[in-house]
């Protein structure tokens, strides 16, 4: 059976996220500009109308939802604080629907004959997750999803496909690969063996144990755990609290964690899943199986906000907060035609999370906005300061090469942009992994 040019596309190129916005506009008849225009006209009501059509401008962008949020305009400072505080309020509503629905599962309602490549789409557009396949699968499966969530339905759909997911390639998706043996098979040990909690998928990789000659209280078990989350989040950390730990074998024996006041903690690389390793008193000879019981804690940072500084040619420290970001633009100084820009930058709820916290803040989008709205970014950034609570980065940028830009007339009209996740939202939950053989 022949692919379409679109199923081709969507899965090599791109994935989801650009199919998905296509298919609202188009679903709405609208060009995007016409959305543009149709969005600016209802802003325009909320700034100058009355206090009737301001109140119907706001429900109308609140019933729109988060889509427009980065349509919204922010306005100068010297902007009448009335006509600011009406739009902050808007954008603080919608942002916090997005901050508090990010860290949710996601699920997959699909149920009909589908070809491969077809489900691989929907389960991209349902849930917001990023798929990545060098050829389009194009065998026809049974799918029976009703609010399944993510990793299982992906699962079941891969087995079929004789694919499986590789969370450690160097991607921005999800990269899914052919199965070493080629062979579709639903139920295998290895699908018998992973588990599912939340976001995440736990799949048991290695088991060894080790016997002490001397002293068998230091005889060990050791379990690597391959840890995978969606792929449209990224951890800040993971941490596993071993008290909550215990592995029971197939003849009733209960292994407790050698280190039980431990948490072992991982900080992703730029994959979309971890290597844990745990460690547990050993069992008899006579045990032959387990099932491990556990919990995982994780810092998963909530939607990417946006946080604008205009006016930078004043000297005064200016400070923005968004849903539980606070960022603050300490200085911003140009140098010939170099600007270095600091800025401090928290997270209300980080808390003890703040040592992972720092090398996140680094991967964040900061750029500088021009009057015609032209993009510079940074040429570099320096960290200046690092406590328990805040992260302070220099940000430098050039601007001898942009046309129009004279050093001795200042920055007016440019705008410093800081994205980020408006929030750092903790998520614990427990998993069980059966079935796991003992070496």
């Amino acid at each position: 059976m022949r692919i379409s040019y679109r199923q081709h596309f969507l899965l090599l190129v791109i994935g989801l996220s650009i199919w998905t916005q296509a298919t609202l506009a188009f679903a709405q008849n609208q060009e995007p500009n016409e959305l543009e225009k149709s969005y600016q006209a209802i802003f325009q009501k909320l700034i100058d109308g009355n206090a009737e059509q301001q109140s119907d401008a706001e429900r109308e962008l609140l019933e729109i939802g988060p889509d427009v949020l980065m349509q919204i305009p922010i306005l100068p400072t010297s902007a009448p604080l009335e006509q600011r505080e009406i739009l902050d309020r808007v954008r603080g509503v919608l942002q916090s629907k997005v901050i508090e629905a990010f860290a949710k599962p996601s699920v997959v309602t699909l149920q009909r004959s589908v070809m491969g490549a077809d489900a691989l789409i929907e389960i991209m557009d349902q849930t917001g997750n990023t798929l990545i396949v060098d050829k389009a699968p194009t065998d026809d499966i049974e799918v029976d999803f009703e609010s399944t969530p993510f990793w299982e339905a992906l699962d079941r759909v891969l087995d079929d496909l004789s694919l499986r997911a590789d969370p450690f390639a160097d991607s921005l998706g999800l990269r899914l690969v052919p199965k070493n043996n080629g062979v579709a098979d639903a139920s295998n040990e290895q699908a018998l063996r992973r588990g599912y909690a939340g976001i995440f998928r736990f799949e048991p990789t290695r088991i060894s144990a080790t016997r002490s000659l001397e002293r068998a209280g230091l005889s060990s078990l050791s379990i690597d755990l391959q840890v995978a989350w969606e792929p449209r989040l990224k951890p800040v950390y993971c941490r596993f609290p071993m008290k909550t730990a215990f592995a029971e074998c197939d003849n009733g024996e209960i292994l407790q964690a050698t280190s039980p006041d431990s948490s072992p903690e991982y900080s992703p690389a730029g994959a979309h899943a971890i290597e844990a390793n745990l460690q547990f008193h050993a069992p008899s000879r006579q045990a032959k199986s387990l099932r491990l019981q556990g919990t995982i804690e994780a810092m998963i940072p909530g939607g990417v906000v946006s946080v604008e500084f205009d006016e930078l040619e004043k000297s005064e420290a200016k400070s923005q907060t968004v849903g539980k970001l606070n960022v603050t633009l300490e200085q911003a100084e140009l140098r010939e035609d170099i600007l270095e820009a600091n800025l401090l930058v928290s997270v209300n709820n980080a808390g003890e999370s703040m040592d992972s916290f720092r090398g996140w803040v680094m991967n964040n989008e900061c750029f500088l906005q021009t009057p015609d709205n032209e993009r510079i970014k940074f040429g570099g950034f320096q960290t200046y300061k690092m406590n328990g609570t805040e992260v302070g980065m220099t940000y430098f940028f050039d601007l001898s090469t942009k046309p129009g830009f004279k050093a001795g007339k200042g920055l007016a009209g440019y705008r410093l942009v800081y994205n980020a996740p408006g929030a750092v939202v903790p998520t614990t939950v427990d998993f069980v992994l059966e079935n796991i053989p003992l070496p």
